[in-house]
């Protein structure tokens, strides 16, 4: 029912005097995206307005969506085509916005950012679980901080009865709840009385296996198999200025060691997304636990005395840098490769260190 939604609704989109997005934040994690697509339907489930139409915007580019890897996986399991789905650059928001016939309804957020932002005013319902910014009146916005605004949506289709609710919307929420909470873990904090209950309905109800379903979906999230470098390098990226050069950061989950087995020309691969970034320098902080939590990075510039003076600072800045040295390490003057010794230098903590560096 889900996929025949979702296939209709985008086929009516151009039909309708309202067309009312349901859209969930920038970043377009799966439960901005799971929330999205399942409050659309139960919407139009209940639409008696024929002159209305309730449809999901998923807030990325088409091509971003892949880099969501968990959500790829979930979705597939859930039977909804991709094709199906609408996303903001195959869209004409601004057009649909000067005709009169834009609505929109934020899940997962509750202030607009970016190109929507000044939509502010077409907000028409929030449903929600972060801090509340306060730019909605009460009787428009549900906002609650329970563990996944998959469990406020999910309560609202269990209240709708009439089998709304089917066994692959159960699944596309249950594994979004599950997920968000750490699977109810009580040392992450993130979960709620009413996300266990909620989730608890539709385990019980569609036979679902809670552990087994948390625990692909952890696989998937941290799975770049399916990934280019050019994905892996723009699935988590950061961007800065300092001292006048451009700094890029990539945050990667796969053993560079890995890296170079999966991509033998990895060194033209970052080069081409350096170039393309138009950066002066590209740091990229490796981190994945296999059995120990590790840490590597590899920094690319083609000024090669900038780097050699980076490297040289923080080697004296506790990082415990030492060079990854293998048959598969590929010979460069671009690139160095380095075990992390000190595992506590998250991007976070490393970005005002390379700003100190080049303050001083």
């Amino acid at each position: 029912m889900l996929n025949h939604f979702l296939f209709d609704s985008k086929f009516s989109l151009n039909k309708k005097s309202t067309v009312c997005f349901i859209t969930g934040n920038e970043a377009s994690d799966l439960d901005s995206m799971a929330s999205s697509v399942v409050y659309a339907y139960l919407l139009e489930t209940l639409n008696k307005d024929d002159n209305t139409i309730y449809l999901p915007l998923i807030n990325i580019p088409r091509d971003d969506f892949k880099l969501r890897t968990e959500a790829v996986y979930l979705f597939n399991e859930a039977g909804i085509r991709i094709d199906n789905l609408i996303f903001t650059d195959e869209v004409n928001i601004e057009e649909i916005a000067k005709s009169g016939k834009l609505k929109l309804i934020l899940v997962d957020h509750n202030k607009l950012t970016g190109k929507l932002e000044k939509y502010s005013d077409l907000v028409t319902e929030v449903i929600d679980h972060h801090k509340d910014e306060n730019l909605y009146s009460d009787d428009i916005k549900t906002i609650e901080p329970v563990g996944s605004t998959a469990t406020l949506i999910a309560e609202k289709m269990i209240e709708a009865g009439n089998n709304i609710l089917d066994k692959n919307t159960a699944l596309l929420l249950t594994g979004t709840i599950l997920l968000d909470t750490v699977n109810f873990d009580p040392e992450a904090k993130r979960t709620t009385l009413k996300d266990e209950k909620t989730a608890r309905y539709m385990l019980e109800n569609f036979s679902f296996e809670g552990d087994r379903l948390f625990d692909k979906l952890q696989f998937e999230k941290f799975n770049t198999s399916s990934l280019s470098t050019e994905d892996i390098l723009r699935k988590d990226y950061k961007e800065w200025i300092m001292g006048g050069l451009k700094c890029g950061f990539s945050s990667a989950l796969i053993p560079a060691e890995q890296w170079f087995e999966k991509d033998k020309n990895i060194i033209d691969s970052v080069k081409k997304y350096y170039t393309h970034k138009k950066l002066d320098l590209l740091f990229i902080m490796i981190a994945y636990t296999s059995p120990e939590f590790t840490r590597e990075l590899m920094i690319f510039s083609e000024d090669k005395e900038l780097r050699n003076k980076l490297i040289k600072y923080l080697g004296e800045n506790n990082l415990e840098l030492s060079s990854i040295k293998n048959t598969t390490v590929p010979q460069t003057d671009l690139m160095n490769f380095f075990s992390q010794g000190n595992a506590a230098f998250s991007r976070k903590k490393l970005q005002p260190i390379i700003q100190t560096f080049f303050d001083s």
